[in-house]
């Protein structure tokens, strides 16, 4: 039995599985006393509700308060509620899928990884939370407040995102193909300043009115989207992909658009007064009554 090679290796595996499911939390870590407390007194400060699963049909979440709670893995779909604190809660891994929910407390919240599919979120705050690979795909996301918070490498595709504060925002190679960022209310009330979008993915997308001032959009692709009316004053879109794009009366003034490609984009209107177009592809670019006076042309001369 010493010399058996395979008992060696069969107690070797044993060894090793054993280490790894030590490690890894149990998904169902709640206690019932903290399930107890949520239902009978309707709030649970610093609960620990990991991989609980809220039933809709025997729970509501309406103004409870879950602040600073454990809530990672659970299951919160289908609920509504409105006016809950889940204010730095951990929500990473949770299932929010189909979400009906208003004025909800995010804020600084860890969000990594959780599902917010087609969820409904008016007025929401975000800010300042971490929703770094977050499913938001096909969300309502109109009026919220997203200040701060880092939504690198997130699903938005086809979430709606009307007259929402992200400005300071992480963006950096999420998924937007198709987001209607629109400023409805009043132009630049969808708020992108200083927003980080670097190599993120805005194919199609509306963003009409938006505010993108100082702006980095560094390899955005922004092909074939509507950014008629936007703000994109100092904003960095150096390698950025606008084929087809609509810039329509747009404020570029002093926008870095170095080596940009902006074949067949329709820049009517738009003012690009000492924005740096030097080795910029303009082929079948529109630029009647556009402003030009002291950009830098793709030959590097500058326009007088």
């Amino acid at each position: 039995m010493k010399n058996n090679p395979y008992l060696k290796i069969a107690i070797c595996l044993v060894t090793i599985i054993t280490i790894y499911l030590t490690g890894i939390p149990n998904a169902e870590a709640y206690t019932k006393k903290d399930v107890h407390n949520l239902i009978e007194r309707k709030k649970c400060v610093n609960c620990d509700l990991s991989g609980y699963h809220f039933n809709p049909q025997k729970l509501t979440l309406n103004k409870i308060n879950l602040h600073g709670s454990d809530l990672s893995k659970s299951n919160f779909g289908k609920m509504s509620f409105s006016r809950t604190n889940l204010s730095k809660t951990n929500l990473s891994y949770a299932n929010l899928e189909k979400v009906e929910s208003k004025q909800i407390n995010f804020s600084n919240s860890d969000l990594t990884h959780a599902d917010l599919k087609g969820g409904n979120f008016v007025k929401t705050n975000f800010s300042k939370a971490n929703l770094v690979n977050a499913n938001l795909s096909y969300s309502v996301l109109n009026s919220c407040d997203f200040n701060h918070a880092n939504l690198s490498e997130a699903n938005l595709i086809n979430a709606t995102l009307n007259d929402v504060n992200l400005s300071h925002v992480n963006l950096s190679k999420a998924n937007l193909n198709l987001a209607d960022l629109t400023s409805t209310r009043n132009k630049n009330t969808t708020n992108l300043k200083n927003a980080n979008l670097s190599e993120a993915n805005l194919i199609s997308a509306k963003l009409a009115g938006v505010n993108l001032q100082d702006a980095n959009l560094f390899k955005v692709d922004l092909d074939n989207a509507d950014l008629s009316n936007a703000n994109l004053k100092k904003a960095n879109l150096q390698q950025a992909k606008l084929g087809h794009i609509n810039l329509e009366n747009a404020d570029l003034r002093n926008a870095n658009l170095i080596s940009t490609s902006l074949v067949y984009a329709n820049l009517t209107g738009a003012d690009l007064r000492k924005a740096n177009l030097e080795n910029a592809n303009l082929t079948g670019t529109t630029l009647e009554n556009a402003k030009l006076k002291g950009a830098i042309m793709p030959d590097g001369s500058i326009h007088q």
